[in-house]
């Protein structure tokens, strides 16, 4: 498990244990939280919501899926995900092909024991490691609007439920 920005992943299905085929990933967000929007150069993305609800963000247009909903982004959209329900939720992600994103989040991420623990974040993640580590791994993280990354990881305090 690790702490990746606002989210905890568990590793599901390697690269390596599918001949670099997909990774899958179980991720666990706290109620309100979610990446910045990002562009996957390399993979194509699914998304299955297994609890809570998400609200999810494709090329400017927004999508709200619940349990049991499967979304599906293409490479090179700019997308993210936010958790919209009042409770944490979870999701099975999948990465095609596998491989970028598992190293991607082994440089970004930091091992996580605890489950019930959901990371939060007092203050933005180092700006210089969210444009710097991406890049490596064919992930762009576009800038916002008013000049400067965004960031939508950003949470005080935390209900922990």
């Amino acid at each position: 498990m690790l702490g990746v920005l606002s989210e905890l992943v568990t590793y599901k299905g390697t690269s390596k244990q599918t001949g670099g085929a997909y990774s899958l990933f179980e991720v666990a967000s706290q109620a309100g939280s979610g990446p910045p929007p990002h562009t996957q150069h390399r993979e194509d993305e699914g998304l299955y919501v297994l609890e809570g609800a998400y609200e999810f963000l494709e090329e400017g247009r927004i999508t709200r899926a619940g349990i049991g909903s499967l979304v599906y982004v293409p490479r090179d959209k700019v997308h993210t995900h936010k958790d919209i329900g009042e409770v944490p939720g979870r999701m099975l992600i999948s990465q095609t092909p596998g491989g970028l994103h598992e190293w991607f989040f082994e440089e970004i991420g930091e091992p996580a024991t605890d489950k019930t623990n959901l990371p939060v974040f007092e203050s933005p993640p180092d700006s210089g490691r969210i444009e710097e580590i991406p890049a490596k791994y064919s992930i762009e993280i576009p800038p916002s609007p008013e000049g400067g990354r965004r960031n939508e990881t950003r949470q005080k305090g935390g209900d922990h439920r």
